[in-house]
This record gives C-alpha cells, structure tokens and sequence, in this order.
C-alpha cells in the first residue's frame, strides 16, 4: 500500500512539473484529428468486390477456358 502511495504521489509530482516546464501536446485535439483522417480514408476506399481476382481461378482452375 505504501509502495502504491509513494508511486502515485511520485507520477503526480512529475506530471505536474512536465506540465509546467513543457510544452505538451493536448492529446485530445491530436485525436480528433486523425479520426478525421479515419473517416476520409474510409470514404474515399472502394469497396472490394466480392472475389476480385480470385473468382476465376476458382471458376477455372487450371486457367484453360
């Protein structure tokens, strides 16, 4: 329990004094941002077809049609 104390106010102390002599990105805004990206991604990606190439070498095997 003391371990976890210590730990804890230790990781607190630190973050404060990161937040306070650094410039830390906001996380946040950063993934808002690439969800952003996601979505545009997704919108512009076709959809695949239901075999795509694979459909006539399943049709045809041995390729002679």
């Amino acid at each position: 329990m003391l371990q976890f104390l210590l730990g804890f106010a230790f990781g607190n102390v630190a973050g404060m004094y990161l937040a306070q002599n650094y410039d830390i990105p906001n996380l946040a805004k950063k993934k808002k941002k690439l969800e952003e990206i996601k979505k545009d991604l997704d919108a512009k990606k076709k959809p695949p077809s239901s075999l795509g190439g694979l459909q006539h070498r399943l049709l045809d095997p041995l390729g002679m049609a």
